[in-house]
């Protein structure tokens, strides 16, 4: 239902895509097929819980690209559940280490 609802108005300020922004897509496709297949690849050799803490990585890798990239500042809402999650993550990871 919200696609069908937001449908109308996507439909009544489309702008087409150029030839760049079709490669992009293209990029971008090709770049997420590959994480996935690493990622599937990782999880046949290990356990998924010894996978996640670097799946947690995503938070300062968004950060910086969207810093360096698109002059993007990290709001203070995204730093203090930054600040929870990776940590947490982080002990959930040692404390299942320790346990193997």
């Amino acid at each position: 239902a919200p696609a069908l609802v937001s449908s109308v108005a996507a439909a009544q300020n489309w702008v087409p895509l150029n030839p760049t922004q079709y490669g992009l897509f293209g990029v971008l496709g090709v770049g997420a097929n590959l994480l996935l297949f690493c990622l599937l690849k990782a999880f046949r050799h290990v356990d998924a819980s010894a996978t996640s803490p670097y799946r947690y990585t995503e938070f300062v890798l968004s950060a910086i690209i969207g810093f360096l990239v698109f002059g993007e500042r990290p709001t203070p809402n995204m730093i203090i559940g930054s600040c929870v999650i990776v940590p947490s993550v982080l002990y959930v990871a040692m404390a299942e280490y320790a346990k193997a």
